[in-house]
């Protein structure tokens, strides 16, 4: 196919969204709708991706070879999947330096959070699928069942609807609640990439085991009226993360946290989402009053924008395909390169190159298909 007769695509925009793209159509043609190809050859330079000659001329409809060649294809971003797990336990209906709400006019954790949430959601739905899992869900120690809103599009409405029913009580099984919402995840088949968002007001207080046996000791620093299950906590945000294989953590600290702080900044650096520190030295998102919380949701909403793409299907020749950022190639490099995702129906965009989508200094990336054996030319 000369390179008069490539098809661009356009990216679809997002916001919060993965940097993994899946091309569609033409623009402006049906899917498996196309034109006929003209004769003639193609060659240049491709390196590994092969050599030869490509001849014109059939259906896009009807050839199978129709999607390998000079065609450009844009993709589609997909949008990361993010479950909320949120504290509703009893503390959550204090203030925020976690006095107990007495008569007259009183802003709880609580109430500042699901406002603050309702509006990060709302204005993030169509780029972040949202999910929300409640902790405790029994009034004790309990974190049954799968998510209360499984993460999808256009969630706002559902995840207010249900914050709007829910009731605090209960005490903080955060241990519990990070296993449970890994393994919710893990069920989940769609491509898309996966992260956990806990939002707490306070240490992990549930620690029992199956047998009854003695629980770790307590972390140094950690309140001494507690029971001890911080430790616990961290080994389940650190198994879900699972050194960058599993599902990132993002920890938001709801309040006046005294000696949770020590606890927390352990979960979001075991979770791999640790932010650098704050005057006061933390590593979490703090969210010390309704304005900071709402702009720590906000800050997470974008930082889960997604480096995942989807191909939609894989490749003719799984070697021989260019991505391009802006019309210039990326490397294939699963360090600042692209690289595929499961299945080879995705591409990942990884490291730098990810970095620089987030922050929009690339705003779209396409990809070529090239035919078993015949050298690609970036246009």
């Amino acid at each position: 196919m000369s390179r008069a007769a490539t098809i661009r695509w356009a990216l679809i925009p997002a916001i919060a969204a993965s940097c993994t793209f899946s091309p569609g159509p033409p623009q402006g043609l049906p899917a498996g709708a196309g034109t006929a190809g003209s004769a003639g050859t193609s060659s240049g330079h491709g390196g590994s991706r092969g050599t030869g000659t490509s001849s014109g001329g059939g259906d896009v409809g009807t050839n199978p070879d129709a999607s390998c060649g000079q065609k450009m294809y844009g993709t589609e971003n997909l949008p990361a999947d993010l479950l909320l797990i949120l504290d509703r336990s009893g503390s959550m209906e204090n203030q925020f330096d976690d006095t107990q709400c007495g008569q007259g006019t009183c802003v709880s954790k609580w109430a500042s959070m699901t406002m603050a949430l309702n509006t990060v959601v709302m204005n993030t739905q169509g780029s972040v699928n949202w999910g929300l899992k409640y902790f405790s869900n029994n009034d004790g120690c309990g974190v049954s069942g799968p998510a209360e809103i499984p993460p999808a599009p256009s969630n706002a409405t559902a995840i207010a609807r249900s914050i709007a029913r829910a009731q605090t009580g209960g005490n903080t099984p955060t241990r519990f609640a990070i296993q449970a919402g890994a393994a919710y995840l893990a069920t989940l088949t769609d491509p898309n990439p996966k992260y956990i968002l806990l939002a707490t007001d306070g240490e992990p207080n549930c620690c029992t085991t199956a047998g009854g046996a003695t629980c770790p000791p307590r972390m140094s620093g950690s309140s001494a009226n507690a029971v001890p299950d911080d430790v616990n906590a961290i080994a389940a945000v650190a198994a879900a993360y699972g050194n960058g294989k599993g599902v990132p953590v993002f920890v938001v600290g709801v309040g006046n946290l005294g000696m949770a702080v020590a606890t927390l900044d352990k979960m979001a650096t075991a979770g791999g989402e640790a932010q650098p520190p704050d005057a006061m030295g933390r590593v979490y998102f703090p969210a010390d009053d309704p304005a900071a919380l709402e702009t720590a949701l906000g800050r997470i909403a974008g930082q889960v924008k997604s480096c995942t793409f989807s191909l939609g299907a894989p490749p003719p020749d799984p070697q021989n395909i260019a991505v391009l950022g802006d019309g210039k190639e990326i490397p294939k490099d699963p360090v600042n390169g692209w690289s595929y995702g499961p299945g080879m129906t995705t591409v990942v965009i990884n490291g730098t190159t990810c970095a620089q989508f987030k922050a929009g200094a690339i705003q779209q990336v396409q990809t070529i298909f090239g035919c078993p054996g015949v050298t690609i030319v970036i246009p």
